[in-house]
């Protein structure tokens, strides 16, 4: 949200973590600040994800639920600033859980991931067509 001098308010995630509760909430999303105390009762996934997150960094969870282009759209009613440069992170980068301080991120690929599922159908292939 701009202020009335045109310049967009920075908050740190100190900041952010001290709005933590259902009465006021703030997550930060892509770097981005927004206050969804007026929302948390209203979140069609419920209130415990939100809670869940409360003054915490939850991308990654709303990157990974696969939300519509609408609700992108509504979060952005909800943005009141961005994270101040020195806080910033990277996509994917390991986040914080809000309230409980657990780490999680995405998890990286590796060539296991693709040489398993290739033996399985290489075998499966052999065992229905040359026995």
């Amino acid at each position: 949200m701009a202020s009335s001098s045109g310049l967009i308010k920075k908050y740190t995630r100190e900041e952010v973590k001290r709005h933590n509760s259902n009465d006021d909430l703030w997550i930060i999303l892509d770097n981005n600040v927004y206050d969804l105390t007026d929302f948390v009762y209203k979140h069609p996934g419920g209130e415990e994800v939100l809670l869940d997150r409360a003054g915490g960094d939850g991308t990654d969870c709303f990157d990974n639920i696969g939300h519509s282009l609408d609700a992108k759209e509504l979060r952005e009613s909800f943005k009141i600033g961005e994270v101040v440069d020195a806080d910033r992170r990277q996509k994917h980068e390991a986040q914080f859980d809000g309230e409980y301080g657990r780490k999680f991120s995405v998890p990286k690929s590796t060539m296991f991931d693709y040489v398993l599922p290739g033996v399985v159908v290489f075998i499966a292939f052999i065992y229905c067509f040359v026995w």
